[in-house]
């Protein structure tokens, strides 16, 4: 079944515009910036899905990790000041945590400059079965169209991403749905209790399910 809460294309300029005021303010210049500006997309994707940004996140192996780079209040979509990882190669990382699951969950954007293709993993931290990855085209999701270098010069982001509804169904698909069902539950979600009424106590709690662990690459 669709997840509701997954960002149609009549959102997506809003929450991006929840992650920095305008295109101009993310912090890159070139076709890196419309890498990053995919990588928010993502973002903004894992948490309409119900992801929260990791308040514990390590600083950023970042020339820009000094700079604070939002000129409006914080959201929840708002990514971490450690997104950007520029060194060694072109990369952008965000970590998070989803209620009544125990692991960090980490997703991963590294680029191919040349080709402008962004290679995206999104893994459970510590559980290696649950790696879910697929291969998306920032030339062809955010081109240099005039489109784009219109939302530039006017500081709106309307037009920016093309193919959100496809892009968001496809990460739905083949990104959040199997990482949350292959996901380790919490400790308290896990284990059984006791809970006491006024007759006498009571023992709830079935136990943990086994999964079936997938890992799809699926490239768009």
């Amino acid at each position: 079944m669709k997840d509701e809460r997954a960002p149609g294309s009549e959102q997506l300029s809003d929450l991006l515009s929840q992650c920095f005021k305008s295109p101009t303010s993310v912090p890159l210049q070139g076709s890196l910036r419309r890498s990053g500006i995919l990588a928010l997309c993502l973002h903004c994707m894992m948490v309409k899905a119900g992801f929260r940004t990791a308040a514990n996140a390590p600083p950023a192996r970042s020339l820009l990790s000094k700079i604070n780079p939002f000129s409006r209040p914080l959201s929840v979509f708002t990514p971490p000041q450690s997104w950007l990882c520029l060194l060694p190669s072109s990369e952008f990382i965000f970590r998070y945590t989803y209620p009544g699951k125990e692991g960090v969950f980490i997703l991963h954007c590294s680029i191919q400059e040349s080709t402008e293709r962004m290679f995206v993993q999104v893994s459970e931290d510590g559980n290696r079965k649950n790696i879910q990855v697929m291969g998306i085209q920032v030339d062809r999701n955010v081109p240099d169209s005039p489109e784009y270098k219109k939302a530039c010069r006017t500081g709106k982001w309307t037009g920016v991403m093309k193919n959100q509804t496809a892009v968001a169904d496809m990460f739905r698909i083949y990104v959040t749905e199997p990482l949350l069902r292959n996901a380790d539950a919490s400790e308290q979600e896990s284990t059984p209790t006791v809970q006491e009424d006024n007759f006498a106590p009571k023992l709830i709690g079935l136990g943990l399910a086994v999964v079936i662990v997938l890992v799809i690459s699926r490239r768009c």
